[in-house]
């Protein structure tokens, strides 16, 4: 993480699906993705939540849905804020809980590891959302 970017990766059996850097504007991208992790775990029934990550200009969406105890995830991509053109999923991957959504959280908890509020605030030009991190956590921790 700097200069308010952030270096992202997916990477699945060792293989990189994915790897892209984020930019800090205009979207709070790590607070609505704590926040979607949160509700796809804690919400009962359909859930649909979507987190949009910039890499100006290509802006990506991260579509979380969960139905029936199983979640999916598809990665949209679109080639500025327009959303004008391909509207179809460039990744998708349906699994648990635990196969989707807790490498993210693992993710976040490692960048929190490594940097300090200051750090976290400074480099991504907003306050880090890590009390809502927190509370994920501790949600999580209460199986």
């Amino acid at each position: 993480m700097s200069s308010g970017w952030v270096d992202f990766r997916i990477i699945d059996n060792h293989k990189e699906i994915f790897h892209d850097s984020f930019s800090y504007t205009p979207y709070d991208s790590f607070l609505e993705l704590i926040n979607a992790l949160h509700d796809i775990k804690t919400c009962s029934g359909f859930v649909e939540k979507k987190v949009t990550f910039n890499t100006e200009p290509l802006e990506y969406d991260f579509c979380f849905t969960k139905s029936e105890g199983v979640v999916s995830l598809e990665i949209k991509d679109y080639k500025d804020y327009r959303r004008a053109g391909n509207t179809e999923a460039m990744f998708a991957v349906k699994g648990s809980y635990d196969e989707i959504c807790i490498p993210f959280w693992r993710g976040l908890r490692k960048l929190k590891g490594k940097n300090s509020q200051e750090e976290l605030d400074r480099a991504w030009h907003r306050a880090f959302p890590l009390l809502e991190l927190e509370k994920l956590t501790s949600k999580l921790k209460s199986k």
